[in-house]
């Protein structure tokens, strides 16, 4: 688990195995559910959001967390669910350990984790700073692309639909 807090509870902890060709690497994956956020202001939205769907669209928080086997956290992503849409937030693999398949295979155990946390699609921000190339290689399509926000970079906004028969 990757909270220090004993008090949080995640579900659908397991862990995997990968055999990178050194190494062989951890991964550790779970999610929860989250509390509903204290402000006044999100709690009106959340209540409108509630009168408007007829039931409390409950946002969930995932991990993949990729550790060496001296426990190094080495690589790994964070999602959250808002409505159906699961947002790929943080994924980063340190570059000794790119090109082996291990991103490949975070982003579908990320679809397996999406899907148990009941979303239909994945959703990322990145940027032409960054691979991005990788994501389309993966089945995601760049939804918008903004010049400008970055200097001398594009913002891309990109999204998959994902699938539980796939």
């Amino acid at each position: 688990m990757t909270s220090t807090d004993p008090n949080e509870q995640y579900f659908g902890e397991y862990q995997e195995v990968f055999d990178a060709p050194q190494q062989k690497l951890l991964i550790d994956i779970g999610f929860k559910a989250l509390k509903p956020r204290n402000h006044p202001l999100e709690a009106k939205i959340a209540q409108h959001e509630a009168n408007l769907l007829g039931y409390y669209a409950i946002e969930y928080e995932g991990y993949l967390n990729v550790f060496a086997d001296d426990n190094e956290l080495v690589g790994g992503l964070i999602l959250q669910r808002r409505w159906n849409a699961v947002y790929i937030y943080s994924f980063y693999i340190i570059e000794s350990l790119r090109g082996i398949g291990l991103g490949k295979r975070l982003l579908t155990l990320a679809e397996h984790l999406a899907l148990q946390m009941g979303g239909k699609a994945l959703v990322l921000e990145t940027s032409t700073l960054h691979t991005y190339q990788f994501y389309l290689n993966n089945g995601f399509q760049i939804l918008s692309e903004v010049s400008g926000y970055i200097d001398g970079e594009n913002w891309l906004h990109m999204f998959k639909e994902i699938n539980p028969e796939q």
